[in-house]
């Protein structure tokens, strides 16, 4: 799952369009779509109906805010889970570099846009032009929220911007499905890695 959640430039089949929906906040349901999509650990991820300028996910998390924060913040996590392992380079404040390690993939560039710890980080990346400055057509935002629910917090993760990459549409097409599909296996990770450190 790694290479294709972290790789925009393999070939993909041509998708139609879905249709723009008024609300983005109603869940999916159906056989395939159902209002939530189960993980590794067969827990729900919550699956927020969206469009095509956005993947929303979110998951319930049995920890605290801080704890959660730390681990999204940790340069070993992060190198772990979006890279080959080897530490991430995190400069932790708005316009700050992150940089993934993904080995023989290369170098996966990231700039900071907004802390508030321990409540909301995001940063914007872009995998199809690494070695261009990062802006909102050539990149995608990543936002992670942070809310109090219950003794845990819920985590929800958006990822927008997908119709502004200057990228045939086919391809954008393709790089938003990935994105929808990837993110419940990855909060999964996220979530079994912070409660394990409770124990």
């Amino acid at each position: 799952m790694e290479r294709a959640f972290l790789n925009d430039t393999t070939p993909e089949p041509e998708h139609k369009p879905e249709p723009e929906h008024k609300s983005e906040h109603k869940l999916k349901h159906g056989p395939e779509h159902g209002p939530e999509h189960a993980g590794r650990s067969g827990r729900p991820v919550h699956a927020p109906e969206g469009n095509q300028r956005e993947v929303e996910r979110e998951i319930v998390i049995d920890a605290s805010a801080e704890r959660v924060w730390r681990v999204l913040t940790d340069p070993a996590f992060l190198g772990s889970w979006f890279g080959a392992g080897a530490p991430a380079e995190i400069d932790l404040r708005p316009g700050g570099r992150l940089l993934f390690d993904r080995g023989a993939q290369g170098p996966l560039p990231a700039r900071i846009d907004q802390v508030q710890p321990p409540r909301l980080l995001s940063f914007r990346w872009s995998r199809s032009a690494p070695e261009q400055e990062l802006a909102t057509d050539n990149g995608t935002l990543v936002e992670f929220q942070l809310v109090p629910e219950g003794s845990g917090i819920r985590l929800r993760v958006r990822e927008s911007g997908f119709t502004h990459r200057p990228i045939a549409g086919p391809a954008v097409m393709g790089w938003r499905p990935r994105r929808d599909a990837g993110w419940p296996g990855k909060l999964n990770e996220l979530r079994e890695h912070v409660e394990r450190q409770a124990v």
